[in-house]
């Protein structure tokens, strides 16, 4: 990463309040595509079961 001019103290600390949330909906987001997926592959495994 290049800086052009260093950030304010006020950025910086937006910034960092910012960051959280974000990788908090990305972590959300991945929790719910496995959670999606691993369900799928359960139903379709107990369908392989049946019959």
């Amino acid at each position: 990463m290049v800086r052009i001019r260093a950030p304010s103290t006020k950025e910086v600390k937006e910034a960092f309040c910012r960051m959280p949330l974000l990788q908090w909906k990305f972590i959300k987001i991945n929790l719910l595509i496995s959670i999606i997926s691993k369900s799928k592959g359960e139903m379709k495994y107990e369908k392989n079961n049946q019959s």
